[in-house]
């Protein structure tokens, strides 16, 4: 069962790369700016089976990655790995 929390939606473009992340069981997402990548990978995390993840994120936009999946995901916790040594 997919663990969306009811205020997410995806467009048909974010449904297929999640579909296409779930198949493959990875997915490396670099598109432009403002694309969607998030709710792509929101989309692809929803299925329980993805978990545990690994998104690597540029610095600045960690907290917001952290901050979406958590609102569009029921029962996810991110934990956020600032630099390894």
């Amino acid at each position: 069962a997919l663990m969306f929390k009811p205020d997410c939606q995806a467009r048909d473009y974010q449904m297929k790369a999640a579909l296409i992340w779930r198949q493959k069981k990875g997915l490396l997402v670099a598109d432009s700016l403002g694309l969607g990548k998030t709710i792509s990978a929101v989309t692809g995390l929803a299925d329980p089976k993805m978990l545990p993840a690994l998104v690597v994120a540029p610095a600045q936009v960690t907290y917001q990655w952290r901050d979406q999946l958590e609102r569009f995901m029921a029962g996810v916790h991110c934990h956020i790995i600032k630099q390894i040594e």
